[in-house]
């Protein structure tokens, strides 16, 4: 993922620019950050791709538990969702900001990464545990 996940300014990318995993996060920071100082253009799709993203590790788990390879009493169904809906709501939050203009949205978009960050950390500890 780039980390301006859209097209800067000056157009120019390097190797630097890439994130994988959790470091995702710091890459969808650093966007906010930029984007705030209208150093990048507004984009929606790095939130809506890490919507999608959590949306699938919760498709996934579930067909796991159903197919019997995690307790089926798990909550960890829960767990994930939690992270789908953290993810959704930061989505929602750019798109209120793209309305709006209001960098404060994009603040309270910096606490919602570490909302889901944090979710996505413990589900995926459990899950590990579980397997």
């Amino acid at each position: 993922m780039y980390q301006g996940m859209i097209a800067r300014r000056n157009d120019s990318y390097t190797k630097e620019d890439l994130y994988w995993g959790t470091s995702t996060y710091i890459g969808l920071k650093l966007f906010l950050e930029h984007l705030a100082r209208d150093e990048v253009y507004y984009d929606i799709k790095p939130f809506h791709l890490l919507y999608e993203h959590k949306h699938c590790m919760f498709i996934k788990v579930d067909y796991l538990r159903k197919m019997g390879y995690l307790p089926y009493s798990t909550p960890l169904c829960d767990e994930f969702q939690g992270a789908v809906d953290a993810a959704a709501a930061a989505r929602n939050l750019m798109l209120k900001y793209h309305a709006t203009n209001n960098i404060d949205i994009l603040k309270k978009n910096e606490n919602q990464l570490l909302v889901i960050q944090s979710k996505e950390y413990e589900a995926l500890k459990k899950l590990l545990l579980l397997i």
